[in-house]
């Protein structure tokens, strides 16, 4: 159909155990102009070609006990699709602060998420180093801030990050995984529990309130857990989160 697109080209079948990679020298396009330009007009204009002819269409809904031609008004009371805003915090949300001042950050940011989402995700608070810096010593106050303000205006949440290969994790996480990918398999076993109580408080205990997580970030772009435990120990990890949340009851959705 008519419009702005954007071509998106990418190499996916790419694991962390080879080299390969992918050089495109030329594009080409019939019956359309290329606009190789990075701009926010182009942007919009294709999110909204792609929300016209892809993320719309038409239905039917049959009222049994309604005759034939009758008028009715339907309303659309929640969007099926989770449209989410990010909070930004480490160890704490201030945007997030119960009765905020008039005209401050706080209360502007919070009439936009009501008034324009229907979820949220932590920024950077939701990571290993702003959850447990220190070993065993879990602080998820910040995240249970969030957690309670979705409850109380009626949004949804979704988890970011369990996992993710940056200095976003504690020092001794660091520290575990340097000594394991460099083949220390007492290290790889001490990391693979932490990672096992992790999933404990980060996805069980807090299973309900969530309706998707993401349980490791990046993982080609920061390939060291794909390199340490193998497919087969990420998928044993994808294996308890998903546990996890069976057993809270929870219709939440692992992610990668």
């Amino acid at each position: 159909p008519a419009g702005v697109f954007s071509v998106r080209i990418e190499l996916t079948n790419v694991d962390a155990q080879t080299s390969r990679s992918l050089t495109i020298s030329s594009l080409s396009v019939t019956g359309a102009v290329i606009l190789n330009s990075n701009s926010d007009e182009n942007a919009l204009a294709s999110a909204a070609t792609y929300a016209a002819n892809y993320r719309k269409g038409t239905a039917k809904i049959r009222i049994p006990w309604f005759a034939s031609g009758t008028q009715v008004r339907v309303k659309l009371s929640r969007l099926a699709f989770n449209l989410g805003g990010i909070t930004s915090g480490l160890t704490s949300f201030p945007d997030l602060e119960t009765n905020p001042a008039a005209g401050s950050q706080a209360e502007r940011y919070q009439n936009l998420v009501n008034n324009s989402f229907n979820a949220l995700v932590p920024s950077n608070g939701g990571k290993w180093a702003y959850n447990e810096a220190n070993r065993d010593v879990v602080t998820m106050e910040s995240i249970d801030s969030l957690l309670s303000f979705r409850r109380l205006h009626n949004l949804r949440s979704r988890m970011h990050t369990m996992l993710w290969d940056t200095n976003q994790q504690p020092v001794w996480v660091q520290d575990l995984m340097s000594q394991a990918a460099a083949g220390d398999l007492v290290a790889k076993a001490a990391l693979r529990d932490e990672i096992f109580e992790r999933i404990d408080y980060y996805v069980r205990q807090r299973a309900r309130n969530l309706v998707e997580i993401d349980v490791l970030n990046e993982s080609l772009h920061h390939p060291r857990y794909l390199q340490i435990f193998g497919e087969s120990g990420i998928a044993e990890i994808f294996s308890r989160v998903n546990e996890a949340l069976i057993s809270a009851n929870s219709l939440a959705l692992p992610m990668l």
